[in-house]
């Protein structure tokens, strides 16, 4: 999936049908969504952050789960599709909420974005390029 981090687009489209073809037929916002999400399965490697809510007490997953829940109403009736079948994609999708739905991803995700942030800004590097409020 690194590749699709790159907007694969030809003069003639070969590379979306060839090499890319899970983006084909979708639109630039679809690619970008899809581009933003898996930047988020990078991200969370990087920190771990499934590892890390697993860690958490009970009523502290319990709280984030029902933010992001609403998150994903949010998504779905602004019409994206998006995938919280597991730890992964759901963070994924969080990911590409709060950099393409910030206002969205603000209304429903402070307790979600407070401890993402905290992983964040444990991090050497990645605490220098992306910032949570």
């Amino acid at each position: 999936y690194a590749g699709v981090i790159h907007d694969p687009v030809s003069t003639d489209g070969a590379l979306v049908k060839n090499e890319y073809p899970t983006l084909a037929g979708l639109t630039p916002e679809e690619r970008l969504w899809v581009r933003t999400h898996e930047l988020g399965h990078a991200i969370d490697a990087i920190v771990q952050a499934v590892p890390e809510f697993n860690k958490l007490p009970l009523e502290e997953r319990m709280a984030i789960l029902k933010e992001l829940q609403a998150l994903r109403e949010g998504l779905e009736a602004k019409g994206h599709t998006v995938s919280f079948s597991h730890g992964k994609e759901l963070f994924a999708n969080l990911y590409a909420a709060l950099l393409l739905e910030p206002d969205l991803a603000a209304t429903h995700t402070s307790k979600v974005s407070q401890f993402l942030g905290g992983l964040v800004n444990d991090h050497p590097e990645l605490k220098r390029v992306l910032h949570f409020k």
